[in-house]
């Protein structure tokens, strides 16, 4: 009998988390296992690959079957089909005592049809001279539907990396970002990404909620969920199970029902470069709508989007300064060059002339000697704003370095274009520069070459623009002098 050498059990057995573990093949009765499995606190079953020799109370807790029923049904059609294969594999090779993985795991249909995880210990017993596998079962459906959620929040985060590079939108950006994380949070029917502008948060991207009812919905920061939820401190995750106990706040109707309002949230700050930057939040309509694994995963989002934000941000600028100059805003030399290659080609291709105009800055020498370079670069800036507001929106211009600016104009002609560009240089006499209480007075030479006319490469145009404004800046000297 087992109670015979329960002092032996104790020598020769490891009990660890409810399992039993055993070296070597011991011969047991039905009794014996009757003992046993009432002993232990987890459900076990002993078989071999047709037939099922015990099952304690427990497993049928755990699994609704019954002996009668694994005897009609065969315990194997209660495993998923696409995992019965490599079960049955290892239980073969642990009846012929060969060496077998002991522990693992497999997705058990249950008698009322349900599925769940079931994590198993093994050992070999021998049962009137016929070798069975003890299996010790554990329920590990909760542990397992975590990991497969936390599995597919990351697979969602990672997608939201790799998008750095190719969402160029940023509000598209914004919109991937909240579409991951409600999918990730089944609770979640509605969310937003709230940004701060000023003393405000404004929404940057929505879901649930009627386009009607959000859009340029904005609130005072002092007024968010996550600044009275952290008393202003805004330095962590906030789960709140009901609004109304933070008193009175916007309704905003759903897509769903327009009288139906969010009832809970789980809003997290987003902070860029320790800064504040604004919160990513997901909603339910029902009161106590998440959970606290909710707000682990909410957690793991809140990190991944700051460092997604950081590098979308980082990478959008380093794409501007790839082809905007940083102090004017115009077109940088070599984008500028990108873009003449496109125009270049289209007229060639139709017969299209333009023109292209070289600028350069009269005396900024002697502003910054006078006045320094920062007046410099405050004269070069206002210059090209005029120019910005000067040019049509078919034109393009560029800061070539230094004080030479550059630029392409459509539908004129050289003479015409000569007459707009005085027109602009004679306005820029009555707008003179204030800094520090000084006004200074700027203005430009400029060269114009026809493409065609004058050649097709920009190396040729811009020699040729470059003479005609040798030209003109003498002259505008000898008018000075």
């Amino acid at each position: 009998m087992i109670t015979d050498y329960s002092d032996n059990i104790k020598e020769s057995m490891i009990h660890r988390e409810g399992l039993i573990v055993r070296n070597e093949v011991q011969t047991v009765s039905l009794d014996e296992l009757n003992i046993l499995g009432n002993l232990i606190a987890t459900p076990l079953i002993v078989m071999t690959a047709d037939e099922v020799l015990y099952i304690n109370d427990l497993f049928t807790t755990m699994t609704g079957y019954d002996m009668e029923d694994l005897m009609k049904s065969g315990f194997q059609n209660t495993i998923a089909t696409d995992q019965q294969y490599k079960f049955f594999i290892r239980l073969s090779k642990a009846l012929k005592g060969k060496k077998y993985d002991d522990m693992n795991e497999f997705r058990l249909r249950c008698k009322d049809g349900s599925w769940i995880w079931v994590d198993y210990k093994s050992r070999l017993v021998s049962y009137e001279g016929k070798t069975f596998l003890l299996l010790n079962l554990m329920d590990i459906t909760e542990k397992k539907m975590k990991l497969e959620k936390f599995l597919k929040l990351r697979d969602a985060m990672l997608d939201v990396s790799q998008s750095v590079v190719n969402t160029g939108d940023i509000d598209l950006f914004y919109q991937m970002i909240l579409t991951k994380a409600m999918e990730a949070i089944p609770s979640a029917k509605l969310g937003t990404v709230l940004l701060k502008k000023g003393e405000y948060l404004e929404v940057s991207a929505q879901s649930g909620f009627r386009v009607d009812s959000i859009t340029g919905f904005k609130i005072p920061l002092k007024e968010s969920f996550i600044y009275q939820a952290t008393n202003g401190r805004l330095d962590e995750i906030a789960k709140i199970d009901d609004l109304l106990s933070m008193g009175d706040y916007p309704k905003i109707s759903s897509e769903d029902d327009e009288d139906k309002f969010i009832r809970a949230t789980i809003t997290a700050p987003i902070y860029i470069n320790d800064e504040f930057f604004g919160t990513v939040n997901v909603d339910s309509t029902k009161v106590g709508g998440f959970n606290s694994d909710d707000l682990k995963l909410m957690e793991f989002v809140r990190n991944n989007v700051e460092i997604a934000i950081a590098n979308h941000l980082l990478y959008q600028e380093k794409v501007y300064l790839s082809r905007f100059d940083s102090l004017t805003g115009l077109f940088n030399r070599s984008h500028f060059e990108e873009i003449f290659k496109h125009h270049r080609e289209k007229a060639l291709r139709y017969d299209e002339p333009f023109q292209l105009v070289l600028f350069d800055m009269n005396d900024l020498k002697k502003i910054n000697d006078v006045y320094g370079h920062i007046a410099g670069d405050q004269v070069i800036k206002t210059y090209s704003d005029y120019c910005s507001h000067f040019m049509r929106k078919s034109d393009v211009i560029s800061r070539y370095g230094g004080d030479e600016f550059v630029g392409l104009f459509f539908g004129t002609t050289r003479i015409q274009l000569s007459r707009r560009l005085n027109r602009f240089l004679t306005e820029l006499n009555d707008q003179p520069v204030k800094i520090d209480q000084h006004l200074i007075n700027f203005s430009f030479s400029f060269g114009i070459s026809t493409f065609g006319e004058d050649g097709t490469e920009l190396e040729t145009l811009f020699k040729v623009a470059d003479q005609r404004m040798y030209k003109f800046k003498t002259k505008y000297k000898q008018r000075k002098e």
